[in-house]
């Protein structure tokens, strides 16, 4: 039933965008942008957030753990560790507001849901790579986080060996999987660090949005993307400051482990409906005060 809806939905009056930009993200799953924001941008969005506390997000939307504000600068890590925003300070911040209304993404979208998008999430958080060559090994499922252990009892998970590394917590989202947002959504990420493989990249199996292969709501290992799809499709999404991503995360992907330094993403979920259970917050977390469309 699902798959019905999201191939089926009704279209709706929208603003025409260029034919090759849609045509490449209805046939690919996404497109790639260089340079979604200047420099002057990313350093607007970095100072602002500089300024803001961030919460372990493994422990707290992950283990269903208090969300305890914390000062970056002053957090050790051992660890991989990821630490999010506040949904309120996101909301806060004029540049990021503005550029998830951004005329250049506004008509992608809209063209691709069918329909006028509901933001329905803006999110931003740290991945750090552990400082500690003695961190433990994920030997069993002790080392996995809680939330993920419940998602592998009720979908089910393969781990491959070779990632099972030092410093290094894996959990749901770093593995392969689809997401399921709403009936059809569909998701913007901004690098606002240089981003190389090691340091977390992003990676997508293009085409995947539109297969119906593995679409089990589950994790997936390496091995079965292998086995489904080509090598040649699978994208390790590395790239500047500043870059950008538009995906369908329906489509298969996750985030590389990331084994050295940091990347700091922001993110944008576009949907159909104002709330999803996983990420949204439970009503509007900040007043219009930009002067952007209140839909």
């Amino acid at each position: 039933m699902y798959l019905i809806v999201r191939n089926f939905l009704p279209k709706a009056e929208r603003i025409p965008v260029a034919g090759d930009d849609i045509s490449r993200l209805r046939k690919d799953g996404i497109l790639i942008f260089d340079q979604i924001i200047d420099q002057n941008t990313v350093k607007k969005i970095r100072e602002y957030l500089d300024s803001k506390p961030v919460y372990n997000w493994i422990e707290a939307d992950f283990n269903c753990k208090e969300k305890i504000p914390l000062k970056l600068s002053e957090i050790k890590i051992t660890k991989q560790t990821k630490l999010k925003y506040f949904d309120s300070d996101i909301a806060g911040c004029q540049e990021i507001v503005r550029l998830a209304n951004s005329d250049k993404i506004i008509p992608l979208v809209s063209e691709y849901l069918g329909c006028k998008p509901t933001i329905a999430t803006m999110s931003a958080w740290w991945t750090k790579a552990g400082s500690d060559p003695s961190g433990a090994n994920l030997s069993s499922n002790d080392d996995i986080s809680l939330a993920t252990q419940r998602k592998i009892a009720a979908f089910g998970s393969n781990f491959d060996t070779d990632s099972k590394t030092n410093r290094y917590e894996k959990f749901y989202d770093d593995m392969f999987h689809r997401d399921v947002d709403d009936y059809k959504f569909i998701k913007l990420f901004i690098y606002l660090t240089d981003v190389e493989a090691e340091n977390g990249a992003h990676c997508f199996i293009k085409t995947s949005h539109n297969s119906k292969k593995l679409t089990a709501r589950r994790t997936l290992s390496d091995a079965e993307v292998a086995e489904n799809f080509s090598a040649a499709d699978k994208l390790v999404l590395t790239g500047k400051s500043g870059s950008g991503i538009l995906e369908d995360t329906w489509g298969i992907h996750r985030a590389l482990p990331c084994t050295k330094g940091e990347r700091l993403l922001l993110h944008f979920l576009y949907s159909l409906t104002a709330f999803n259970a996983d990420s949204s917050p439970p009503k509007p977390v900040a007043k219009n005060i930009y002067g952007v469309d209140s839909y």
